[in-house]
């Protein structure tokens, strides 16, 4: 562990179930880019302890250096901001961020470095429980579309929970099945 932390082992162990850091290589003609991309839950940032957070959402972010950031468990517009200047811009100038859509829960958001991307849109899915995000940028390098979709799935065992999921991710295919055969998602 690089870090240590007084807030216990909830944070340590939703840091490692929801950090997904993914390298994307985009297969088209030349020239190649490759972009590095991280999806966070941020835990209902900023909660009671967003202020004694922003140091480890700070190191974890300079140390992965993500090119396109986009996080989870926001609760408001307000929020979002609230980790943007306290955490985004305290690491790099660099990074602009996509419009935010406040939903009826918990919400995502997108940061992207303005040097590789630009920001075209980001659209809700609406589900009976949380929205999900289809953010969507393009590179300045390729000029090529990606299509990200930011996804918080109803948590916990049981049948009905797994009907909620179910009928969550089946919102999300009737989007993704009408996209066309080369789309990047």
């Amino acid at each position: 562990m690089f870090f240590s932390t007084n807030f216990g082992d909830d944070f340590l162990r939703n840091f490692n179930r929801f950090l997904l850091l993914a390298v994307l290589c985009t297969a088209t003609s030349f020239p190649q880019f490759t972009a590095k991309v991280m999806t966070y839950n941020v835990l209902n940032y900023p909660g009671s302890t967003g202020p004694e957070r922003n140091p480890y959402f700070k190191t974890i972010l300079n140390a992965t250096n993500p090119d396109i950031l986009v996080i989870g468990e926001i609760s408001s517009e307000s929020d979002f901001n609230t980790f943007r200047d306290s955490v985004i811009k305290k690491v790099s100038l660099d990074y602009a961020w996509g419009t935010f859509i406040d939903g009826p829960d918990s919400d995502h958001g997108i940061f992207y470095k303005s040097s590789k991307f630009d920001f075209i849109s980001n659209i809700a899915i609406v589900t009976a429980l949380r929205d999900i995000n289809q953010f969507t940028v393009s590179s300045k390098f390729t000029l090529d579309t990606l299509i990200i979709y930011a996804v918080h799935l109803k948590a916990s065992s049981g049948g009905a929970n797994e009907l909620l999921r179910a009928a969550e991710v089946d919102s999300l295919r009737k989007v993704t099945n009408k996209l066309h055969s080369g789309a990047n998602f």
